[in-house]
C-alpha cells in the first residue's frame, strides 16, 4: 500500500545541489543558484507570509600556546545571507486563504567568485551553506511549515599541466623527485618516482623517507600540521653504494590519500583559515669516514573534491596542447652529433627522417611524452657545453685554412 501524502508540502528544488565557482577567489566570475519553491496543499490553507533565506556560515577553533599555557579560540562568522518574501503579511486581516493546489516560486541569485567553498566533515572547522523556506501559519496552535536545503559550493583551481618535479645536485648527489598526479581525490594513489646519481666516490645511501602533510593557517598566524601518510626505505640503501661516479638508481614509491572526510580535509583558502598539502621527503647519506648529510625535497599536491578531479585532469590534458616547455625542458634536447645529423638527411634515412605534413609535428610536447630526468640530463651534460662566439675567436686553432692549395698540391 503506498505511503498517504502529506496534506500539505513545502519543498525547495534546486537546478543544482553543487555550484562550481572557477579560478581563484581574486579572479572568479562566480555563479548563480536556481531553483524553485513549491507549496503543495489539498486542502485550502491559512497562510499568514512565505520566505525563503540562504545563508552561509564559517567556524574554526584552535588553540594556540602561551607562556601561562594555551588559549583556546572560536570564531564563527557570517559569509552571507539573502532573503526572499514570496507571500507578505496581509495588510489588512490576519492572513492569506490559499485554495488547495500547487504554487511555485521560482527564485535566482548570483553568488560572487570570492566566497569559501564547502568544507564538510571536521568538528574544529567548516564553512556550509543551505536555503530554508519557511511557511508561516495564522495561528499559534499549527506549527510552521518549513524546509531546508544544503548547497554545496566547490572551487575548480588551476591544474598545471606538467608533472610536479624538485631537482638539484651538489658535489656528493644528483636527485630528482617527480609526480605527474598535481590534482588526487580522497582514495588515490599518487605515484612518486626518486632518480638518484652519484657524484662524488664514497657517499652510500642510508634510508629515505617520505611524508605527506596537511597544513592548516589559521588567520595568517598559527600553523597546524598533520601527518596523514609516511614510509622510510632502508632496503635500497645497499643497492646504492657508489665506488664511482654516474651509477644511478631509481626508485618508486606510492602514497594513498586517506578516504574518509575526517582523515583529510580538500584545499581550501579563506579569510579564516587556509589548508594546502605536501608530499615531504628525506634522503639520507653517509660516507666512509662516518660523515651524514641529509637532502630534503617537498612536493605540493593539491586534494580536491570527487567530482572536481576529473575535470582539472581534462582541462589539464586540453591545456598541455597550448603550453610550451620550460626552459628546464627545452635544454635537455639530445645534444647536437654531425655524424648522427648527416645520416638523417640522407635519402635512405628512415620513415622519422621524413619532413611531417604539418608543421605542429615538429613541436616537442614534453609534457605528453616521458622526459629524460634532471639525473640523466646530468650524463650527457657534458656535450652540450659549446665555446661561446668570443671564446672561439680567442681561439689559436684556425678553423679555416689561411689561402687556397697550389696547383702543384692539386695535381700530386
Amino acid at each position: 500500500m503506498p505511503p498517504q501524502q502529506q496534506a500539505t508540502e513545502l519543498t525547495i528544488h534546486l537546478e543544482q545541489r553543487s555550484l562550481i565557482l572557477r579560478g581563484e577567489c581574486s579572479d572568479s566570475t562566480g555563479c548563480v543558484l536556481r531553483g524553485c519553491l513549491v507549496l503543495r496543499n489539498q486542502q485550502p490553507l491559512r497562510i499568514k507570509s512565505i520566505k525563503l533565506k540562504f545563508s552561509g556560515k564559517m567556524r574554526a577553533e584552535w588553540n594556540e600556546r602561551h607562556q601561562s599555557g594555551q588559549r583556546n579560540h572560536k570564531v564563527k562568522k557570517t559569509i552571507m545571507e539573502h532573503s526572499w518574501e514570496f507571500l507578505s503579511p496581509p495588510t489588512h486581516g490576519k492572513y492569506h486563504l490559499l485554495e488547495s493546489g500547487d504554487r511555485r516560486y521560482p527564485f535566482e541569485l548570483a553568488l560572487p567568485g570570492g566566497l569559501p567553498e564547502t568544507l564538510e566533515g571536521n568538528a574544529y572547522r567548516g564553512v556550509a551553506y543551505k536555503l530554508k523556506a519557511v511557511a508561516e501559519r495564522s495561528t499559534f496552535i499549527a506549527h510552521n511549515i518549513t524546509d531546508t536545503q544544503p548547497v554545496r559550493l566547490l572551487r575548480q583551481l588551476h591544474c598545471d599541466p606538467l608533472p610536479a618535479r624538485t631537482a638539484s645536485a651538489d658535489e656528493r648527489l644528483c636527485h630528482e623527485v617527480v609526480t605527474s598526479h598535481r590534482a588526487v581525490r580522497r582514495g588515490d594513489r599518487v605515484p612518486v618516482d626518486i632518480y638518484l646519481m652519484a657524484r662524488q666516490p664514497g657517499w652510500r645511501l642510508r634510508y629515505i623517507t617520505g611524508v605527506m602533510k596537511e597544513y592548516t593557517t589559521f588567520l595568517n598566524s598559527l600553523t597546524e600540521t598533520r601527518i596523514l601518510r609516511f614510509f622510510r626505505d632502508e632496503e635500497m640503501a645497499p643497492q646504492f653504494a657508489p665506488v664511482s661516479m654516474d651509477e644511478h638508481l631509481h626508485k618508486p614509491v606510492e602514497f594513498v590519500v586517506p578516504r574518509t572526510l575526517r582523515s583529510v580535509q580538500c584545499d581550501t583558502s579563506n579569510g579564516l583559515f587556509h589548508i594546502n598539502h605536501k608530499l615531504q621527503f628525506t634522503i639520507a647519506l653517509i660516507n666512509d669516514a662516518g660523515d651524514t648529510a641529509e637532502i630534503r625535497e617537498c612536493l605540493p599536491i593539491m586534494v580536491a573534491d570527487d567530482s572536481l578531479v576529473d575535470a582539472l585532469q581534462e582541462n589539464a590534458e586540453a591545456m598541455g596542447d597550448l603550453v610550451l616547455p620550460t626552459y628546464e625542458d627545452a635544454q635537455r634536447s639530445a645534444p647536437y652529433v654531425p655524424a648522427l645529423e648527416m645520416h638523417l638527411d640522407s635519402p635512405g634515412s628512415s620513415i622519422a627522417s621524413t619532413p611531417a605534413e604539418d608543421f605542429d609535428d615538429w613541436l616537442t610536447m614534453p609534457q605528453l611524452q616521458p622526459q629524460p630526468s634532471f639525473c640523466q640530463e646530468q650524463l650527457y651534460s657534458a656535450l652540450c657545453r659549446v665555446p661561446s662566439y668570443h671564446t672561439a675567436l680567442q681561439s689559436t686553432d684556425s678553423l679555416i685554412p689561411d689561402g687556397l692549395p697550389s696547383y702543384d698540391a692539386l695535381v700530386a
